[in-house]
């Protein structure tokens, strides 16, 4: 808010008698307002309101000593004049807003004497104000029974227009202490062309490597008049919560539940043997879920996703928003080796066995790189909400999953059938981390033809390619090699996990992994916030709806700590 001072002292210079003029120029009939004293007991008398228009500038001096200086910088009493009492000579349309009236400026400069200080636009608004001038006169010898000094108020007139100033500074630069600016500007000033056209630039140009040059400052350093709000919060969805016998935590009620699926690597000595401790106990339609899946692994220990997947929706499709949130009751997941990504029953370990060789996963990764986009899907199954299950089994006919991670049991195409039993006869007697419990060159040869039929039916159009294709590569010997890596099974090795994309509730795929990503960035980022909380005493604070979600919040860093022109005024010192 400007000082009193400044409106007073500018209303004071742009005020004109009712009987000459009103606002812009108009006149005004006299006022027929009347001192009066209200007769009734305890209420104050009513003041008389002089009849005229004022006009009031805000000022943004914080207080104003020199009347004459504060002025100066609007231009003058000649600039406010014009700017108060615009002649409808003055006063202009724009093309595109025929309705808008558009007075000429009121320019404040900080710096009127200097050319080169860029102004700040004043705004003409209408207000319904009342300019009250306030008189304090000390008493020197007052009674003991005098508290306090005696004010006069009075009422001066009424403002109906007032300029403010809201628009940003522009970026200022002094000009005061150099020689070519007082130089130069003078003779542009002069408006002179012999003065401009003798003027010579010190130090030559051909020196600038080793000596100074002023440059001519622009009319504009900044496009930007209207402070950007950027709306700056706290995450609306972040609570505060206080455990009994703990520090302050910042939760999101937002976030997914924590699903505590347990993942294992291949070198791991011993797999797990019970779910977490931590699972919160199931609900009704999640223990109905948990049975089933138990079933399902009962006649299989080890499944891919979207095998169970299928079997869970065939069987009930209301199974399948809680299925997630059900499989760490049941079983593990496998994260490399030759079941990766495959879910397997708890207490199962299929590094022990040959028999659970034909349970390997073969994984692919199509789709993904050269441009590929999403691959062809055909759903089979389809319940009564129109709803399909793509088949998890390899027929070699038609490409019915968006999954590549096939169980070599789910593989029926008939020449990779054969290849596959064939090795089954003929199992390693020690579990290799590629190829499992097959043989090197029968487990290449698998993933060779498997990998060129999937290309062929992902292709554009589909094709189904046939045997005789593949005869080169059957009468292929089978090498039990295991130290030399095909680069398509090397690039399938390292590609992105197909876990990582989880379910939502009504089965569509999302991008949980970039989620759990940005997660644990924002969490290390903020971490310090989170710190500063605990050192805090919560008051009131909210219950959390899942405890144990731990979210830091971004806080705010504002510089208010701005340095001005060391040849510009400061406010308060007109």
């Amino acid at each position: 808010m400007p000082g009193m001072d400044g409106v007073q002292a500018a209303a004071q210079a742009s005020a004109r008698p009712a009987s000459r003029q009103g606002i812009n120029g108009q006149p005004r009939a006299a006022s027929s307002r009347a001192s009066t004293v209200d007769p009734r007991a305890g209420l104050a008398p009513r003041h008389i309101i002089p009849s005229g228009t004022l006009y009031s500038v805000e000022h943004p001096a914080s207080k104003i000593t020199n009347i004459d200086k504060a002025i100066k910088t609007l231009g003058g009493q000649k600039g406010i004049d014009k700017f108060v009492f615009a002649t409808a000579e003055e006063i202009h349309t724009e093309p595109h807003a025929p309705n808008m009236s558009i007075k000429p400026l009121l320019e404040l400069r900080m710096r009127p004497d200097d050319h080169y200080s860029h102004p700040i636009a004043g705004i003409d608004q209408s207000v319904q104000n009342i300019l009250i001038r306030i008189t304090r006169r000390k008493l020197k010898s007052a009674p003991p029974t005098q508290k306090g000094d005696i004010h006069k108020i009075e009422a001066i007139g009424v403002i109906e227009r007032t300029a403010r100033f809201r628009d940003l500074a522009d970026f200022q630069i002094c000009t005061g202490d150099s020689p070519f600016q007082q130089d130069f500007g003078a003779r542009m000033e002069s408006m002179s062309l012999e003065r401009i056209i003798s003027y010579k630039p010190q130090p030559d140009p051909a020196d600038l490597a080793s000596e100074p040059w002023d440059m001519q400052p622009p009319p504009l350093w900044s496009r930007d008049y209207v402070p950007a709000n950027y709306h700056y919060k706290a995450n609306p969805a972040s609570i505060k919560f206080k455990p009994p016998n703990g520090p302050v935590q910042i939760i999101n009620k937002n976030r997914a539940p924590k699903l505590f699926n347990i993942t294992v690597t291949y070198d791991i000595p011993s797999v797990p043997t019970e779910p977490s401790r931590a699972l919160k106990k199931p609900s009704t339609l999640e223990m109905a879920v948990i049975a089933k899946l138990r079933q399902l692994f009962r006649e299989r220990p080890l499944w891919t996703r979207w095998g169970l997947r299928r079997e869970m929706g065939m069987y009930n499709p209301d199974y399948l928003p809680s299925l997630k949130n059900c499989l760490a009751h049941v079983c593990y997941i496998w994260k490399s080796g030759p079941w990766r990504d495959t879910y397997c029953a708890y207490g199962i370990d299929p590094r022990t066995s040959p028999e659970f060789a034909k349970y390997q996963c073969l994984f692919f990764m199509l789709g993904r790189k050269a441009g590929v986009s999403n691959v062809k899907v055909v759903t089979e199954g389809r319940n009564e909400s129109g709803k399909g299950y793509p088949d998890y089994r390899f027929t070699g006919h038609q490409l019915s999953t968006p999954v590549r991670a096939y169980q070599v049991c789910d593989v029926t195409d008939p020449l990779l059938k054969d290849i596959i039993e064939r090795g089954e006869r003929d199992l390693r007697e020690t579990l290799r981390e590629r190829s499992g419990w097959f043989r090197g060159g029968v487990w290449k040869k698998v993933r060779r033809i498997m990998r060129a039929k999937l290309v062929a039916l992902n292709g554009d159009p589909p094709r189904v390619m046939s045997d005789a294709e593949f005869l080169t590569e059957l009468n292929a010997p089978e090498e039990d090699d295991e130290e030399s890596v095909d680069p398509e099974e090397e690039a399938d090795a390292e590609g992105d996990d197909d876990e990582e994309e989880e379910e939502g509730e009504n089965g569509e795929e999302g991008g949980t992994k970039t989620r759990k990503k940005l997660d644990e960035r924002v969490n290390e980022l903020m971490r310090s916030l989170g710190m500063m909380e605990q050192s805090q005493e919560l008051q009131d604070s909210e219950e959390p709806t899942r405890e144990g979600e731990l979210e830091d919040e971004f806080a705010l860093l504002e510089d208010d700590g701005t340095r001005p022109c060391p040849y510009s005024p400061l406010p308060g010192e007109l």
